[in-house]
């Protein structure tokens, strides 16, 4: 079930993103350089008695739709390797994982800064959603504003993942 919400939303998310000019061309071939928005809005189920916050939703539908609008420090490639979404770089060593952060924007405009994964990280330790997934993380600590360290409890040379 959580494989079919991921594909409709995705699906549904291509469509919304993509746009035409004013005569159906599309943007890249428009002669007259302008930019147009597409007229058509796409609407996406949700549970209104839950959450959006990933930390707090108890429904699926929620938890896919929060995972549209939140990033994570990494994303997993097809090889469930990990690629760079917020992080610039992450280094392992031993128990310690240095997380140094590229520029990322919250929606507002301002710049996401450690303090800020820090604390989205405080919480999801202790969600029912990344709970478990976190269960090796002992502590985390800011070390400047782009700059994160994560304490292990046990080497895992997956921790980025």
């Amino acid at each position: 079930m959580k494989k079919i919400v991921s594909v409709i939303v995705a699906v549904l998310l291509c469509f919304s993103l993509s746009s035409c000019g004013e005569n159906g061309e599309s943007n890249s071939n428009n002669k007259k350089g302008k930019q147009s928005v597409a007229s058509q809005s796409v609407s996406l189920a949700y549970s209104k008695g839950d959450s959006l916050s990933p930390f707090e939703c108890e429904t699926q539908v929620n938890y896919q739709l929060s995972r549209l609008v939140y990033d994570g420090l990494y994303t997993l490639n097809g090889q469930y390797e990990p690629v760079s979404a917020i992080a610039q770089s992450g280094i392992i060593s031993g128990n310690s994982v240095n997380v140094t952060l590229s520029q990322a924007y919250f929606s507002n405009g301002d710049l996401v800064t450690a303090n800020d994964i820090s604390f989205s990280f405080e919480k999801a330790r202790v969600s029912p959603a990344y709970s478990e997934s976190l269960k090796n993380f002992a502590s985390v600590s800011v070390s400047s504003p782009s700059m994160l360290v994560f304490t292990l409890i046990s080497p895992d040379p997956y921790a980025l993942s």
